[in-house]
């Protein structure tokens, strides 16, 4: 029997352990499942839990016997996720019901099976050629990795798909050249992409003092119609974004922290 998103532990920044889908998180995958199709593209904010969420999809179907591999962007962001991982699997409840064996510093899988199961790589150090099929695929952070490493990544692992393969991936906004993330986007029909866009406002948690309606900006007023935001939501932006401004001199890092545009 696999495991289940509830039997999955993770620890807030407060220090509380809670499952994968509590809290705010849980609307939020919700929301992908309810669209999701065999092959995903997302374009989100960041602080959205998607990294977490797509490590417990692949961690899922490991514990089914199936063969995962995970690549990310940078090589802290790969130990990162390996301890996300481990953290998995460090909390399940004891007796686990499940026996890993550990092979290399990234790379586990179920005892009695192939030792290379999950695989998580940095994103320039994947080594292509695995020279077997795969069942999970997850890309991190995929807008901001060199446009190299991108097709070097992509023309190795796409071909090496199990048939009924899952995969996802997961950026936050790269202005300028995003690559073939930008490619995937904005052509998912044609590669047999289901695309899910999560703004901040899909985040329950972005939510702050109500402005005053008499000060909204035309540009405010646009985009709650558009999008059905409350008052409390605008609050919300008008304190971030003007944290942004007054950190950064201007509104392009809040841009690519909390991507509003769907392209």
């Amino acid at each position: 029997m696999g495991l289940t998103m509830d039997m999955l532990k993770v620890m807030t920044s407060e220090g509380k352990i809670v499952s994968v889908g509590e809290g705010h998180w849980g609307a939020i995958y919700a929301d992908y499942l309810k669209h999701a199709g065999r092959k995903n593209i997302v374009r989100k904010c960041r602080q959205m839990g998607m990294t977490t969420f797509a490590l417990a999809r692949g961690f899922m179907a490991a514990s089914e016997g199936k063969t995962c591999v995970v690549v990310a962007q940078r090589h802290n962001m790969a130990d990162y996720m390996w301890n996300t991982v481990r953290g998995f699997i460090q909390n399940l409840l004891t007796p686990p019901p499940i026996k890993w064996t550990f092979t290399n510093r990234h790379a586990f899988g179920l005892e009695g099976c192939i030792p290379h199961q999950y695989q998580i790589f940095n994103s320039d150090r994947f080594h292509s050629g695995l020279g077997m099929k795969v069942d999970f695929v997850h890309f991190q952070e995929f807008a901001w990795w060199s446009r190299d490493d991108q097709e070097t990544v992509w023309n190795s692992l796409m071909p090496c798909l199990s048939p009924d393969a899952e995969v996802i991936i997961e950026s936050s906004p790269q202005f300028g050249d995003s690559g073939k993330f930008d490619d995937v986007w904005v052509g998912a029909e044609q590669y047999g992409f289901v695309r899910h866009f999560f703004p901040w406002w899909k985040n329950p948690i972005c939510v702050g003092a109500p402005i005053d309606p008499n000060t909204i900006t035309l540009k405010e007023e646009t985009m709650m119609v558009m999008n059905g935001l409350s008052l409390e939501q605008m609050g919300w932006r008008r304190k971030a974004l003007g944290y942004y401004k007054a950190m950064f001199g201007g509104d392009k890092e809040f841009k690519r922290e909390y991507g509003e545009n769907l392209i």
